[in-house]
């Protein structure tokens, strides 16, 4: 999670700079910039499911028993590969129940967040889909 927060943290930061350098250019006004998510967090563990171990250590070089050890540093690198269960899923998708594969808020609820400044109305927040 460590890792999660670490990524989530540096997203922010980065979008922050792509908003301030669009207000700086004069460009704010005339840009879409829209975010989108997943659909909620992966409850997987691929290295404890058999069928999807050869897959796994073809497409990742980093693995637990290896690299992870004790030492977390390769997390989030590139080349790793970090799954962290269904716990930590479910916190994940906090405060949705549940996570992906689930038919339930976790595994359909999606954050879309969208601007155009120049033809958007003022924000406005939906919990449902418009009928």
């Amino acid at each position: 999670m460590q890792t999660y927060a670490g990524m989530t943290d540096a997203m922010d930061a980065n979008i922050g700079r792509l908003l301030a350098h669009l207000e700086a250019t004069g460009q704010a006004e005339n840009t879409l910039v829209i975010f989108h998510s997943d659909n909620g967090a992966d409850p997987n563990l691929l290295p404890e499911q058999p069928a999807f171990r050869p897959w796994y250590e073809a497409h990742y070089p980093y693995t637990y028993e290896k690299d992870y050890g004790g030492n977390y540093a390769p997390m989030g690198q590139k080349g790793s590969y970090s799954d962290y269960g269904a716990g930590w899923a479910a916190a994940a998708n906090t405060p949705t129940s549940y996570y992906k594969t689930f038919s339930s808020e976790g595994g359909l609820r999606v954050p879309f967040i969208a601007t155009f400044r120049a033809r958007s109305r003022p924000a406005k927040r939906r919990r449902a889909l418009p009928s």
